[in-house]
C-alpha cells in the first residue's frame, strides 16, 4: 500500500473559494459589508478602551496617588505634575527626649 498524493487529484475534489460541495455558487452573507467592518470596529473599540485609561490616570491621578503612592513618581518621570497625598513626606519636628513639662 503506498501513500503517494497527487496535488491535480486533490484540488480537482475540492470545491473552490464560495462553492459547496455540490459545485453550486453560495452566497456568503455573513461576510457582507458588515464582516468587513468588524476588525475595524474591534480596533476602535480597543482604541476607546486605551484612550479612557490614559485619560482616566491622568484625570484621577491624585486619587491615584493617594491610594498608591509610589505613582507620584512615574507621574514626574513623564513629567505630569501632581500634588503628593496628605502625610508623605512628612518631615517630623525635632523632639527633645531631655525636654519635660
Amino acid at each position: 500500500m503506498s501513500l503517494s498524493f497527487d496535488l491535480d487529484e486533490i484540488a480537482a475534489h475540492q470545491p473552490e473559494r464560495g462553492e459547496d460541495k455540490a459545485g453550486n455558487r453560495e452566497q456568503n452573507k455573513s461576510l457582507g459589508k458588515q464582516g468587513a467592518s468588524r476588525p475595524l470596529l474591534i480596533w476602535f473599540l480597543f482604541f476607546l478602551f486605551v484612550l479612557s485609561l490614559v485619560a482616566g490616570s491622568f484625570y484621577y491621578r491624585s486619587e491615584i496617588v493617594m491610594r498608591w503612592p509610589a505613582a507620584a513618581q512615574i507621574y514626574s518621570t513623564l513629567g505630569i505634575p501632581v500634588m503628593p497625598p496628605e502625610g508623605v513626606d512628612m518631615i517630623a519636628p525635632e523632639i527633645d527626649p531631655g525636654h519635660r513639662r
